[in-house]
């Protein structure tokens, strides 16, 4: 496991600002960051052509899809609000619900930026220049066999600004 941080903030207003009310959230003990980018395409061939004849058709442009795989961790010292919210977020089940109630922020409205400490989405000193994104999954196993101190669990971000 790498000990790269990630840090997702939501802005509930939509605004990405230092001024802005928003709720940050550190992905601490990260296992992998899948980027996946993705031009999509549609094929058209003509009766008794081979697929070799292919001709594709562009209906969209570039897409991206980041997945992140985690452990929820309670080391006994992380806020892993990070200072923004009203109370420390600490035991696993405060971070379960911090993030399906707060960083998940069920408006669409509202926006996000993702940040990690190599600066390939932006960096810790500037949160809000970081990768402007759409939260889109939280998937983490509310009961588990595993360890008692560890949950797995997948955040999945696109990239890009959300249009209502």
């Amino acid at each position: 496991m790498s000990l790269d941080k990630l840090k997702v903030t939501v802005y509930p207003g939509g605004t990405i600002s230092d001024t802005e009310t928003n709720y940050q959230y550190v992905i601490k003990i990260v296992d992998e960051v899948q980027d996946t980018l993705d031009k999509p395409a549609t094929t058209f061939t003509l009766p008794g052509k081979s697929y070799k004849n292919n001709q594709l058709i562009g209906i969209t442009g570039q897409e991206d899809e980041i997945n992140i795989y985690w452990n929820l961790h309670n080391d006994g010292s992380t806020d892993y609000a990070d200072g923004s919210y009203h109370s420390t977020i600490n035991t696993m089940a405060e971070q379960i619900k911090y993030l399906k109630n707060t960083i998940h922020d069920a408006s669409f409205s509202a926006s996000w930026t993702l940040v990690d400490n190599e600066g390939i989405y932006g960096t810790y000193s500037d949160p809000d220049g970081g990768l402007e994104c759409h939260l889109k999954i939280v998937d983490i196993p509310t009961f588990s066999q595993g360890s008692p101190r560890w949950r797995e669990a997948t955040m999945t971000i696109i990239p890009g600004e959300m249009v209502i």
